[in-house]
C-alpha cells in the first residue's frame, strides 16, 4: 500500500476505491464492508482490504452530511454522485461503524493497524480514524 499521508484517502487503495465507488455506487460500499467483515471472520484483514473499508466508511460519513474537514474537493465530488443512495442504505449505515472497529484493532488481526503501529504517525492516524468513528456515530462515541 502506497501512502502519502494519514488521511483516509491518502493511500493508493483508498484512492483507487473511489473509481470503484463511482462505477458501482452503494453496492461497492457494501461490498467493501462485507470484504472486511469476511476477512475478520477468517482471522486477518489485509491492509488493502482495511484501507478500502475505511474509505467506504468515509463515503458513508460524508453522505450523511458528516465529511472530514480534510476531505478534498475531488473526493467530495465523486462521493456526491451516489450520496443519496448511500445515505438511504440501512446496510451501509449499519456496517460502516462495525467496519471501522474491525480495521482499527490492536489484536494482531488488522494488517493496516499493524503497519501504522510501525510508523511514527500512529497517534495522528488514530485521531483521523477516531474522528471518522465519531462522525459515523452522530458526533458521540
Amino acid at each position: 500500500m502506497g501512502a502519502w499521508g494519514i488521511g483516509i484517502f491518502d493511500n493508493d487503495d483508498a484512492a483507487d476505491f473511489l473509481g470503484e465507488y463511482e462505477a458501482g455506487g452503494v453496492g461497492a460500499v457494501i461490498e467493501a464492508f462485507e470484504d472486511v467483515i469476511a476477512s475478520a471472520s477468517a482471522g486477518y484483514v489485509d491492509a488493502d482490504v482495511g484501507a478500502i473499508g475505511l474509505a467506504a466508511a468515509e463515503i458513508v460519513g460524508t453522505s450523511l452530511g458528516q465529511p472530514s474537514d480534510d476531505l478534498g474537493e475531488d473526493e467530495r465530488n465523486v462521493i456526491r454522485l451516489h450520496e443519496a443512495d448511500v445515505a438511504g442504505s440501512a446496510d451501509a449505515r449499519g456496517l460502516a461503524p462495525r467496519t471501522v472497529d474491525v480495521v482499527v484493532t490492536d489484536d494482531g488481526t488488522s494488517e493496516l493497524y499493524d503497519m501504522w503501529t510501525e510508523s511514527d504517525s500512529l497517534a495522528e492516524w488514530l485521531g483521523v480514524v477516531n474522528g471518522l468513528r465519531e462522525r459515523l456515530n452522530g458526533g458521540t462515541l
